[in-house]
């Protein structure tokens, strides 16, 4: 099954432009690192404007710039919290529109991680940068050419809480090499790993930490040949088909689209109208709790 478009890997203009002024990640500050966590996310596009429309009316997320141009740089929140920046990236090639998610994974040691990751076969695509409120951070592609990021938060890392509807609930790493992509990850972030079926066979590996499960890995299936490997984040969704209908009218794409016979309609994967590759998943434990 299609799940995501294969875009190109784009330089990150940030490697040579002034930092915007990045708000913390916690405020008041805790200095609580948690490394394995994604506690970031940044959508570059090269239409902050239309992004930012989408986004807002899609899931009711609040917005505001940090930049004074009004182009560069702002933040999406839900209820006070913050979600995700985007950010301004004219691409490479002459890609209209162009939109691109990257997560970023927490680590203690940033420089460490990038050096390993190209002695693994990776790229650095943002060498490490520091920002006196943010913290040090870097963008990466691992061997596969997934991008993630790294991010050494200067404040501390976001605490681990049941997501509530609107926030980030799950990540997935789409990998043709779902074995070595899940050594990749636990030698640089010193993960636990163990084995999860979901509805089907299909075999998926989960990487935990801190006794929290943090992402997925996940097959891409032989016979696509359209799909290259990348990190998704999935949005708690509570009527994954309304939402995927109400992104349809705003000009989305469906990748993936609901049906009854994978999670009881409760999983989707959509290209925004830029071409960033975002999930909506619902998810009900077997008490009729919502899962953390």
């Amino acid at each position: 099954m299609a799940m995501f478009l294969a875009i190109s890997i784009p330089t990150f203009a940030w490697a040579d432009d002034p930092l915007p002024p990045l708000p913390p990640l916690t405020d008041p500050a805790t200095g609580i690192a948690r490394p394995g966590k994604i506690v970031w996310a940044d959508l570059f596009v090269d239409d902050v404007e239309l992004a930012r429309e989408f986004y807002t009316q899609l899931f009711g997320w609040t917005w505001r710039w940090i930049t004074p141009d009004r182009r560069t740089y702002g933040i999406l929140e839900h209820d006070g919290l913050l979600i995700a920046g985007i950010a301004h990236l004219d691409p490479d090639k002459a890609e209209d529109p162009y939109g691109r998610w990257v997560h970023y994974l927490s680590t203690e040691n940033v420089q460490g991680v990038a050096e390993a990751t190209v002695a693994a076969g990776g790229r650095i695509l943002l060498e490490p940068r520091v920002h006196a409120e943010r913290g040090e951070f870097a963008i990466a592609a691992d061997s596969e050419g997934a991008i993630f990021g790294l991010l050494n938060s200067q404040s501390g890392d976001p605490g681990d809480y049941r997501a509530e509807e609107g926030e980030w609930l799950w990540h997935v790493l789409y990998s043709r090499q779902v074995n070595s992509s899940a050594l990749f990850y636990q030698e640089r972030f010193d993960y636990e790993m163990f084995e999860y079926a979901w509805n089907d066979e299909t075999r998926r590996l989960v990487l935990a930490s801190q006794d929290y499960a943090r992402a997925s890995v996940s097959p891409i299936p032989e016979d696509d040949q359209d799909n290259r490997p990348a990190w998704i984040g999935f949005i708690k969704t509570a009527d994954v088909p309304g939402a995927v209908a109400r992104a349809e009218a705003l000009g989305a794409e469906v990748l993936f689209a609901p049906s009854p016979d994978v999670h009881n309609n409760g999983i989707a994967i959509i290209a925004d109208p830029l071409g960033g590759i975002i999930g909506l998943l619902s998810w009900v434990t077997t008490d009729g709790e919502d899962q953390p």
